[in-house]
């Protein structure tokens, strides 16, 4: 979102914002604001679940309020009955709004297919105490790659899983 847009939404709080409509109404913030923050879930905190939100902020008729209906320019509207999201859904809906979620990490919703195999993937934590020497198995987000000129062909990778993270030489 622009800086402007937080801007406006900050001055116009007051006690802030009963609903999605009153937000569009009293900010002047138009539809695809209104989406980014709903994706964002950022009406978490007023009560409004990810997708409830994004259905709220999809109604809204055009990118700015009319001024012709000070209350509003919707109609009223039930409230749909929509399913709720599995955490791994949640996780997903956030690393594609914010690059990041504070729900969980993405290889904790996959540790036991990871534990399933014939060779367990261990965690960080776990290779943090295996002896120096073992051969083992690990996975993670590669979080840095690095291939300095100077290395003869060495690879330094930064692997992180949901306990910390691992640091991998890799040897032409």
């Amino acid at each position: 979102m622009h800086e402007e847009a937080g801007q406006w939404i900050s001055a116009a709080r007051g006690n802030g914002y009963a609903d999605i409509e009153a937000l569009n109404r009293r900010a002047g913030l138009g539809r695809t604001e209104i989406t980014k923050l709903a994706e964002a879930d950022a009406f978490a905190a007023a009560g409004l679940a990810r997708r409830e939100a994004l259905w709220e902020a999809r109604a809204l008729t055009g990118d700015k309020p009319l001024p012709l209906f000070p209350e509003g320019e919707g109609l009223a509207e039930t409230r749909p009955d929509l399913p709720v999201p599995g955490l791994g859904e949640e996780v997903v809906e956030d690393y594609r709004a914010l690059r990041l979620s504070l729900r969980a990490h993405p290889l904790a919703l996959l540790r036991g297919e990871l534990n399933a195999g014939r060779s367990p993937s261990l965690t960080a934590a776990e290779i943090a105490e295996t002896p120096d020497g073992t051969q083992l198995a690990a996975t993670g987000l590669v979080i840095t790659r690095q291939r300095p000129g100077t290395a003869s062909g060495v690879i330094f990778i930064t692997l992180e899983d949901e306990t910390g993270v691992v640091n991998v030489i890799v040897w032409p």
